[in-house]
């Protein structure tokens, strides 16, 4: 017997992934910068128009950089309260494992970091990947996914 999609309560696109795990599980724990771009990034393959999904996980990271984290050591603000389950951390852990794209990969890893060490480590390798996640984006160009 098929899987039963619902568009409301068990969205195709937010169950797709190959991790067997609900997007909303994560996403729920995140806060709204955060939880977007994973949102974003985790079913970008799922619709419509991934390029456009993919650009705006990118406005979102950068967003959160800029308003969330201390611009001069690159920690979070104090004004950033949040905890994450560590089952959460182990769901976020299963999405980067199965994740085939290492552009979207090392960006679910900044995020997982940012979460664990309260903030981002290496400003010069987040900006590095992020531009490539940016960069992949741009070869997904005309491409749309039909259900």
């Amino acid at each position: 017997m098929s899987e039963q999609f619902d568009p409301v309560n068990k969205p195709k696109q937010y169950n797709k992934n190959k991790c067997g795990i609900q997007t909303i599980e994560v996403t729920r724990y995140l806060g709204c910068d955060l939880g977007n771009a994973w949102k974003y990034m985790s079913r970008y393959m799922f619709k419509k128009k991934p390029k456009e999904d993919l650009e705006k996980a990118v406005w979102y990271l950068e967003d959160f950089t800029y308003n969330f984290l201390d611009q001069k050591n690159w920690t979070l603000i104090p004004e950033f309260p949040f905890h994450v389950p560590t089952l959460v951390k182990e769901y976020m852990q299963k999405f980067i494992d199965f994740e085939e794209r290492p552009e979207v990969q090392r960006m679910f890893k900044h995020i997982l970091s940012i979460i664990n060490n309260e903030g981002i480590i290496d400003k010069e390798l987040f900006d590095y990947d992020l531009n490539n996640l940016y960069l992949y984006a741009q070869t997904l160009e005309g491409i749309e996914i039909v259900d």
